[in-house]
């Protein structure tokens, strides 16, 4: 990932997390049976989430939408992938995590599955299905946002 991401100082949205060691990642990777894309697993080591300048998407197939915070592999309270993931056990597609929110408590996922992988989806939390099976066939409140996590970042732009 070759963008430059600079962290928020305003007191209401700060977050900042130290960058997640590679194998760290190889663990949770190993732990959770997953893949993780380069260019996600590039933001891991560098930045390992947190809250930004850059938080602005405003061209989506939704239409402008605010990113407030990316998820990290720290133990954090509200902000854990890992214990998201626990969470969201049949809220969500197999193989899809969570990397990010937006101010209302929606999700940003990260497809890890075969079929979308490295997609970046918006998951509307005021619809939530449950699936037994986790097939991504049976949730209507995803909606594709971009082809990669590179794509999603490169589309943000600073907060106005």
């Amino acid at each position: 990932m070759s963008r430059k991401l600079n962290y928020s100082s305003s007191a209401h949205d700060r977050a900042y997390f130290s960058p997640a060691s590679e194998e760290k990642i190889k663990i949770f990777c190993s732990d959770f049976d997953i893949v993780l894309p380069k260019d996600y697993f590039g933001f891991l080591k560098k930045y390992n989430g947190g809250s930004f300048i850059e938080s602005h998407l405003p061209k989506t197939t939704l239409g402008e939408l605010t990113v407030s915070r990316f998820y990290t592999l720290t133990d954090s309270e509200n902000y854990s992938i890992t214990n998201s993931i626990g969470n969201l056990e049949g809220y969500v597609p197999i193989k899809f995590i969570p990397i990010a929110d937006d101010p209302g408590g929606n999700l940003y996922l990260l497809a890890l599955d075969e079929k979308h992988y490295s997609e970046v989806y918006f998951w509307n939390h005021e619809a939530p299905l449950f699936s037994q099976d986790g097939d991504f066939d049976e949730f209507e409140n995803l909606t594709k946002l971009f082809n990669s996590f590179e794509e999603f970042i490169e589309s943000l732009e600073k907060s106005i």
